[in-house]
């Protein structure tokens, strides 16, 4: 099934959300959506917290193909306090070239989908998965870009005839997003296009509580950089200062510093040789990323030879002590 959305917005949404096109435009305060990395800017140079997503190759490795990605939506409250809505529709749209959005099906309204819910604590008491509908459609919202890929999500919640206290940064749903092999740069998000005859916050009266003419209410940005082999805290150069890093996975596997550093492709930026395993096999080419070139057959440093050396002696003491203790 496929739907433009404005026919999304003129059906779908307004039965939803409830009257939200038609009622009066009376505010209390501003209740907006804001789209926000998972990982709340932890990210190498990512400041502005953006959301981030590092590549594979979209050939010539054994980890070459889509990348995925998630970001989170959450509720922001212009002024102090919470608000009072009882459910919210809205719409999203990526620029063509890169991410797309990554639901796995179309669902009917009120069918349990694949988009994580309640990012925020403040919302661990609401169960809002049974009433989380979405579809995706080419965006037919006025003054935006023809086959532009969009998202429109509609949440309910759970007590019919009740309103839930909405504060800043309460989180609403997180989705999950794929990158095509291979792709680079910066891509526009825009969330709640259109105007507010699309979507917002509603309260169960039927009166809307996000500003009229807000719209885009908030515009992000999704930046794919590229994973370089060698380069383990993700600033995108290989040097000294990844070293620990290699060594860590050399020390402890690939999981462990994925826990640690979840945005990054740890096995294809440590896996030198391809063999679905990170070890010794792999210091060569480590060695080689470190100095610039292609090959593992470039000679390295002393000193980088002799930091390695040292991380391998270490990692060897470590698995002697825990073969004598397990005796």
């Amino acid at each position: 099934m496929k739907m433009t959305l404005r026919f999304l917005s003129k059906s779908f949404l307004f039965a939803a959300v409830g009257a939200m096109a038609m009622a009066s435009q009376a505010l209390a305060v501003d209740v907006l959506f804001k789209a926000t990395s998972i990982y709340g800017g932890a990210e190498p140079n990512n400041a502005a917290n953006q959301i981030i997503v590092y590549n594979l190759p979209a050939a010539g490795s054994i980890y070459a193909g889509p990348a995925s990605g998630t970001f989170n939506v959450q509720a922001t409250v212009a002024t102090p306090g919470s608000e009072n809505v009882a459910g919210y529709g809205i719409i999203m749209e990526l620029a063509t070239g890169g991410p797309t959005f990554n639901i796995t099906a179309l669902p009917a309204s009120g069918t349990p989908n694949n988009l994580n819910n309640s990012v925020s604590n403040s919302f661990s008491t609401v169960t809002q998965n049974a009433n989380l509908s979405i579809i995706l459609g080419d965006t037919g919202v006025p003054g935006q870009a023809a086959g532009n890929r969009s998202l429109g999500v509609v949440g309910l919640f759970p007590t019919a005839n009740a309103n839930t206290a909405v504060a800043n940064n309460h989180g609403l749903f997180s989705v999950p997003i794929s990158v095509p092999g291979g792709t680079t740069g910066s891509f526009a998000l825009s969330l709640a296009l259109g105007g507010p005859e699309f979507s917002g916050f509603a309260q169960t009266d039927g009166t809307i509580v996000t500003p009229p003419g807000a719209f885009p209410q908030h515009n992000q940005t999704v930046v794919v950089r590229n994973s370089r082999r060698g380069d383990m805290n993700g600033d995108g150069a290989a040097n000294f200062a990844d070293i620990g890093g290699f060594v860590a996975v050399l020390s402890n596997g690939t999981t462990s510093y994925k826990n640690q550093n979840p945005w990054l492709q740890v096995s294809y930026i440590s896996d030198f040789n391809q063999d679905n395993a990170v070890n010794f096999a792999d210091i060569g080419g480590f060695v080689a990323a470190l100095g610039g070139a292609p090959s593992p057959a470039a000679v390295p440093e002393p000193s980088t030879l002799a930091l390695l050396c040292v991380g391998g002696v270490a990692i060897g003491a470590a698995a002697y002590r825990r073969r004598r203790a397990g005796k």
